[in-house]
């Protein structure tokens, strides 16, 4: 079973890259080819504003209004995990929104004064809702981490966000089942990994580790119709 929103989505760019020389690049180059597409999304509200909706509208307009193309960077130091990197790709639409909130003098950029506005408006409003950032060791939720840091950036018609994700204390993979799901479990917003390249490594050893990702029917939600895309983390003993 797809997610409602799948059938909204544009096909996404082949990755154009090869290998994962570097965790960065690899990712951030699946973003410059999707941030030069003719992708366009339907969306509503600004980023801060969501947070305060979804809260007061409740489940009834909860459906898909702001759709993310995500990638997720596994952190790691010394052979275990510390934290995630989110790299987000917003619809069209709604980078529009965020850029008449945010680009306030209005020369089309981020400065670095407008980017501190929006990681505090951001991380402030996400916050509540864990950064829509689901995480299970051995099968069971585990909410002790927390973001320490955002930047923002605009790609043609698109705005990025770069999220940094940290653990309260380090997971050892080959010791423990770790899985993760991005998701805003209102549904009011619309998470999909990116299609070209959904995951990357950082700090390991290329081949140490894979992932196998499925849209899990037993941690459906919005009334049970959507499936999460589960990330379960592979690590060599």
């Amino acid at each position: 079973m797809r997610r409602w929103g799948q059938s909204t989505r544009c096909d996404r760019l082949s990755q154009p890259t090869t290998g994962e020389a570097s965790a960065r690049s690899a990712a951030e180059s699946v973003y410059f080819s999707y941030a030069m597409g003719a992708c366009r999304r339907t969306a509503v509200l600004a980023f801060s504003i969501f947070c305060i909706f979804c809260v007061a509208a409740g489940p009834t307009a909860a459906h898909p209004h702001v759709f993310i193309d995500n990638i997720v960077t596994f952190v790691f130091a010394g052979g275990r995990l510390t934290g995630l990197r989110l790299l987000w790709g917003f619809d069209a639409v709604y980078s529009q929104a965020l850029l008449e909130d945010f680009d306030t003098d209005h020369d089309g950029k981020f400065s670095a004064a407008e980017i501190a506005n929006m990681k505090k408006t951001s991380l402030t409003g996400l916050k509540p809702f864990s950064f829509f950032t689901h995480i299970w060791v051995d099968g069971k939720p585990m909410k002790d981490f927390d973001a320490t840091d955002l930047t923002a950036a605009r790609h043609g018609d698109f705005v990025l966000y770069d999220m940094q994700i940290k653990l309260a204390k380090p997971l050892d993979p080959r010791s423990n089942r770790i899985e993760t799901s991005i998701f805003d479990d209102s549904y009011y917003i619309d998470v999909a990994l990116n299609s070209a390249h959904p995951v990357v490594f950082a700090g390991l050893p290329d081949g140490q580790c894979s992932y196998k990702v499925t849209e899990d029917s037993k941690r459906a939600y919005y009334y049970d119709s959507v499936y999460p895309q589960v990330i379960l983390l592979v690590c060599k003993g």
